[in-house]
């Protein structure tokens, strides 16, 4: 597993995912817009910790964010998914959905 930093084309967002050499994602979903307009970038480093900063603190989706690094990688893909989709349908960050996402997030972290 290798870790591979993204940028959102449309919010700008800066994101990382672990990725399986051989199945990576090439466009993932953004975590903050929900765009799958996200390219490859060189080095996220730091900005990883301060493009949580840009959701809204303590929302489901800022708490997502948070723990991302301790999901596998075809949770967080999945999830990242499905809050895409939400978003994309018109769907708020702070929607019961999202909260759902976190409380399956938070029990495979647990676990």
């Amino acid at each position: 597993m290798k870790w591979e930093a993204f940028e959102c084309d449309d919010c700008k967002l800066r994101f990382a995912l672990e990725q399986d050499p051989g199945d990576e994602i090439e466009e993932p979903s953004c975590p903050g817009c929900g765009s799958s307009y996200c390219g490859p970038v060189e080095y996220c480093g730091p900005v990883d910790v301060r493009m949580a900063e840009q959701l809204e603190e303590h929302s489901p989706l800022h708490e997502i964010f948070m723990i991302a690094g301790q999901l596998p990688a075809e949770v967080l893909k999945d999830i990242s998914q499905r809050i895409g989709d939400w978003l994309a349908t018109g769907g708020k960050e702070t929607d019961e959905y999202i909260e759902q996402q976190l409380r399956f997030a938070q029990k495979f972290v647990q676990s």
